[in-house]
């Protein structure tokens, strides 16, 4: 039997199949059976891609850890909901603390930092949301990509077994129709090793234009992360200098 009983003559790779010259290693007799093993060069390069998805996956995780702390509201969206910002929160509170607990010179410091912790929430939700567009990419990367790549390792290394059985079936052949039947799925499994196998290929050979291409993505979210902490600072410092204070 085949991996995959729904491959489709139009998958199989035009001209020479890799089976063989580059993806595999010569099989050694395991026992009774005969054992195919994927090239350790080849094999090498796929888990260096792995491990960069992993790496990814985390830096992901960090950046948006960063800009959004609260898990409950990352694992929904990456803004809060409106007024549950703790700046909006915070400037709710101070309002609150001027009008009903203090007077004169208080109720007005509290009444400015109340502004400026309600500008800088306007400042939080905007980069929340620019921050996030700004590692698409790396996000699309390390979810839709690595599933394809969890699912063409997976299906790689079950085409390799069936290929073994499938030949030590061939070779236990006794008659035309037994040939020509085991022959086929022999085949058919050599061209969904070989589908697979490219798929990875792909992957490893994309790796130092998709790193690029991460790199610059991280090189603006942490511009925009600085952009943000600046004009935090900008709002605070103004709110001082309002009330007379020194910066």
């Amino acid at each position: 039997m085949t991996v995959d009983d729904k491959l489709k003559d139009e998958d199989e790779p035009r001209g020479p199949g890799m089976f063989g010259k580059l993806y595999l290693k010569a099989a050694q007799k395991v026992g009774k059976a005969e054992k195919t093993k994927v090239e350790p060069a080849f094999q090498e390069n796929i888990n260096r891609v792995v491990k960069y998805h992993i790496v990814a996956d985390k830096i992901v995780d960090s950046c948006e850890m960063q800009i959004q702390p609260d898990i409950a509201a990352l694992s929904l969206r990456i803004e809060h909901a409106k007024d549950e910002n703790p700046w909006e929160l915070l400037a709710g509170w101070m309002t609150h603390l001027g009008t009903f607990h203090y007077t004169g010179n208080d109720t007005k410091t509290l009444e400015r930092y109340s502004q400026a912790a309600a500008k800088i929430a306007i400042k939080e939700r905007q980069a929340q949301t620019r921050s996030r567009m700004l590692i698409r990419k790396m996000r699309a990367y390390v979810s839709i990509e690595s599933s394809k790549l969890n699912e063409d390792i997976t299906k790689m290394h079950q085409y390799l077994e069936a290929i073994d059985e499938s030949r030590h079936l061939l070779k236990e052949s006794k008659t035309v129709n037994e040939v020509k039947k085991r022959g086929e799925e022999c085949r058919r499994n050599i061209i969904g090793f070989n589908r697979r196998a490219n798929n990875l290929q792909s992957c490893i050979d994309e790796m130092s234009v998709i790193i690029r291409l991460h790199q610059l993505e991280l090189i603006r979210y942490c511009n925009e992360l600085a952009y943000l902490n600046r004009a935090k600072n900008q709002i605070l410092v103004e709110a001082r200098l309002r009330l007379g204070r020194k910066k």
